[in-house]
């Protein structure tokens, strides 16, 4: 079994969640053969929030869209509002000099 040397554990301010909210990049520096490997990769600077801290970021208000809804109105609950106008159908097609021919 190989024997692997862990690094010491940060310090409380850099694991903590910054409160200016920007994300910048990580910056390591490698420590071994094996984390040098990794120092051509592009990730992002993610850190770990208190308990109940809110982690997602602030959205704006929704603004409602500019609808002119004045022409509108509606019904009372229960009111009835009448059958639909139907539209005249026209009269099926003659086919009465179309005929199956046996096999």
């Amino acid at each position: 079994m190989e024997e692997v040397e862990l690094a010491p554990p940060p310090d409380e301010p850099t694991w903590l969640r910054k409160a200016s909210g920007s994300t910048g990049r990580l910056q390591i520096k490698p420590r071994d053969a094996y984390m040098a490997a990794f120092t051509d990769v592009d990730a992002p600077d993610y850190s770990v929030a208190e308990t109940g801290a809110d982690m997602s970021e602030a959205k704006p208000e929704p603004v409602a869209p500019p609808l002119d809804l004045s022409r509108l109105s509606l019904a009372p609950a229960g009111s009835d509002m009448g059958q639909a106008v139907q539209t005249v159908s026209k009269a099926p097609p003659d086919t009465s000099h179309l005929r199956v021919i046996p096999e």
